[in-house]
């Protein structure tokens, strides 16, 4: 007879095999991509989290030199603000370029100094090294609605810092993003 003769294969065929790597590989291809995505995603969030700690360092600043924050001495500050430039006055005791002290600084040499910090660093002129290190094409905008040169108590100042996005520049090859990130403080 013969049944007896008929030999049972155990196993994969080729076939078999090709179409499980096929599902496997794209599989790998999805979870690089959301690895990928997910990078990009935590890159924009870190930026964000130093503009938000910049802004809130900005604000504390402000309320403590309130006398350079009615006279619009922190617009005119980060209007004119140049990170290869140091300030006159170095108005901290722990800078390492020590010129002056925090002292003998007027409102508006510490609201030179206070933006100056922030944005470029007290380390070396030119080097950032402050919070905006992080931030790509940083710029800094302080605003209020100025009552004849003056931003009398109980005026509403308008910080603003724009950056551009490192992530997107990154994935895309592009320029990036703009982020904006304003907040509205009244002094």
């Amino acid at each position: 007879m013969l049944l007896n003769n008929i030999v049972y294969r155990h196993g994969f065929t080729l076939i078999e095999l090709l179409v499980a790597v096929f599902i496997f590989s794209i599989g790998l291809l999805g979870i690089a991509t959301m690895h990928s995505l997910s990078l990009k995603e935590e890159l924009d969030n870190s930026q964000r989290s130093q503009a938000v700690m910049m802004m809130q360092e900005i604000t504390s600043r402000m309320r403590a030199n309130t006398k350079g924050a009615y006279a619009t001495d922190y617009k005119t500050a980060a209007d004119t603000l140049d990170c290869a430039v140091q300030p006159a006055m170095m108005c901290s005791d722990y800078s390492l370029a020590a010129v002056g002290d925090g002292v003998n600084c007027t409102a508006a040499q510490l609201a030179t100094y206070d933006l100056w910090e922030l944005a470029c660093g007290n380390k070396v002129p030119g080097v950032k090294s402050g919070s905006a290190s992080h931030m790509l094409d940083q710029t800094l905008s302080i605003d209020c609605a100025a009552v004849e040169g003056s931003c009398p108590a109980g005026t509403a100042h308008t910080i603003t810092i724009n950056w551009r996005s490192k992530a997107s520049e990154a994935v895309d090859q592009q320029a990036g993003q703009v982020q904006t990130l304003t907040q509205t403080v009244i002094m």
